[in-house]
């Protein structure tokens, strides 16, 4: 096969005859494409078997292969090139530490566009067609008064488009909230807000109409940083994390937040670990379906990994197996409104142990 070029070799090629402008990941190195326009950096150099990728393009080559393409040159002047690197690495002439890949949390602006909401919390609100809808559809979910108050949960009842009054327009061009329909597109949906540091910084509103398919929308936002709730969070408390919001809020007398899917991200690994908990538990979904449940498994498998980057190491992560006594009954804690966290169904996990084979006996 001939050398293999160590990382430090790779860095050292790009950044000399391409770019200084790199990603760098435990296998990839990826730039900006040579041999097509992007503005994303899909051309990616494998340091283990030193290969690189053009994903745009979907076709590779060989490191040689590609520096003798880059550099319009024979194989040998590309194989003296990357030796010449090699041989200054080896004398110690090139180090390259090594560039932190994690994504960073950030401190997140209040929302901008967010429509005009009215609190669940009033006593006028079943007077109000919308309100009296939002606030029944939270009855059918077990959920009430404690839930309002302490979720902030509202309803929007403004019919015209809050951000172009209703015109469709701005400046001529199509409004970016309505897309030019004049209609505020959450009228008539229940609205579930995250507050980060006091600031609305997210929030998930809901559809009340049972014949419309399209249930859930959400702002614009880099949902990626969004711990959901985050202000509920106790610090130095067991965080229990749900995949949906009405999960999370079916616990409201505990620590819990969702991941609104089935990934944690990065920055809301390391935003719970700023809380300072005793312990992060998931409580996952379930399903009678084996391959279903296969895939949460693996969903989770992932979350904990994410979360050991940033675990300073004494904060125990576990699994609430909840559907082991009640997954005949429904697939989430909201379903069969499971609002109480029984210890004994708490399984901590080594992180060297998988999680599969306990949540698949089911």
């Amino acid at each position: 096969m001939g050398v293999v070029y160590p990382r430090e070799v790779i860095i050292e090629y790009i950044r000399k005859y391409i770019t200084e402008d790199y990603l760098e990941t435990d296998a990839w190195v990826n730039i900006k494409p040579v041999f097509s326009a992007s503005s994303r950096k899909v051309l990616g150099f494998n340091i283990e078997n030193n290969f690189v990728n053009d994903f745009k393009l979907g076709t590779g080559w060989p490191l040689t292969k590609f520096v003798q393409e880059h550099q319009q040159i024979s194989e040998t002047e590309a194989n003296t090139i990357l030796m010449k690197i090699f041989m200054k690495y080896l004398k110690g002439g090139i180090k390259i530490a090594k560039k932190d890949t994690h994504i960073k949390p950030v401190n997140l602006p209040p929302l901008q566009q967010v429509p005009p909401l009215k609190y669940l919390g009033e006593k006028n609100v079943f007077r109000n067609k919308i309100g009296s809808k939002a606030a029944r559809y939270l009855i059918s979910r077990d959920m009430g008064a404690k839930h309002i108050k302490k979720y902030n949960l509202s309803y929007s009842d403004t019919y015209n488009c809050f951000h172009c009054n209703g015109e469709g327009m701005i400046d001529q061009d199509l409004c970016p909230i309505c897309k030019g329909k004049k209609i505020n597109p959450y009228y008539g949906w229940l609205i579930i807000p995250s507050y980060e540091d006091e600031k609305l910084v997210y929030f998930q509103a809901r559809n009340l109409n049972p014949n419309d398919s399209f249930r859930y929308r959400n702002p614009s936002t880099a949902r990626s940083q969004v711990v959901f709730f985050y202000d509920e969070i106790k610090e130095n408390d067991s965080i229990f994390i749900t995949e949906g919001p009405f999960d999370a809020m079916t616990l409201v007398d505990y620590s819990s937040t969702c991941v609104m899917g089935n990934r944690l991200s990065e920055p809301q690994a390391q935003k719970l670990f700023q809380k300072k908990p005793k312990e992060i538990i998931f409580v996952p979904d379930w399903d009678k379906d084996e391959e279903t449940r296969r895939t949460i498994a693996n969903a989770l498998k992932k979350n904990i990994i994410t979360l050991q980057k940033f675990n300073p190491g004494n904060t125990k992560i576990g699994i609430y197996m909840w559907y082991k006594k009640y997954g005949e009954k429904g697939k989430d804690i909201n379903a069969i409104n499971h609002t109480k966290i029984e210890k004994d169904l708490i399984l901590y996990r080594d992180f060297k142990q998988q999680v599969e084979e306990k949540f698949n006996e089911g």
